[in-house]
């Protein structure tokens, strides 16, 4: 289940994001600044999905999602900014259906395509999105830091 951002979550969002940025997931550190740019676009802008992921009662995760329009396809697409398990709930299936219930949140949205990244040395992740239907893109990712 996928709990939206409110007011008041920052604090459990934040440590597990510092938690993810230490994982093969990323490849860089993150500051706490960012943590709280992102924390208050999610609250404020539509196209900004920020949800906990909830199991059982209990926060297992976060996800931080961003719509935008692709010229490519003509239409609206998602990236999948982050999608974290804690490493206590990874394997047993979490990290499944949480990207279940975002893939089922962005069609009932309207979006026809998501894209994520994954650094290739997380091949459990891997297997996951390619369980789902992602499909390795022809494209690589080139970033401009300017």
């Amino acid at each position: 289940m996928l709990i939206q951002f409110k007011e008041g979550m920052f604090n459990e969002y934040q440590a597990m994001a510092k938690a993810f940025y230490t994982t093969p997931a990323v490849a860089s550190a993150i500051d706490d600044a960012i943590l709280l740019a992102n924390f208050n676009r999610v609250l404020n802008d539509s196209n900004v999905l920020g949800a906990l992921v909830e199991m059982n009662n209990e926060v297992v995760g976060y996800c931080l999602v961003s719509m935008m329009y692709s010229t490519e396809i003509g239409a609206d697409c998602a990236w999948v900014e982050e999608l974290y398990i804690k490493p206590d709930y990874q394997g047993k299936g979490y990290g499944t259906q949480a990207l279940e219930s975002v893939l089922a949140y962005l069609r009932r949205e309207g979006i026809s395509r998501v894209r994520l990244e994954v650094t290739p040395r997380n091949r459990g992740a891997i297997r996951l999105y390619e369980s789902l239907g992602f499909v390795m893109s022809p494209y690589q990712v080139l970033n401009y830091n300017g």
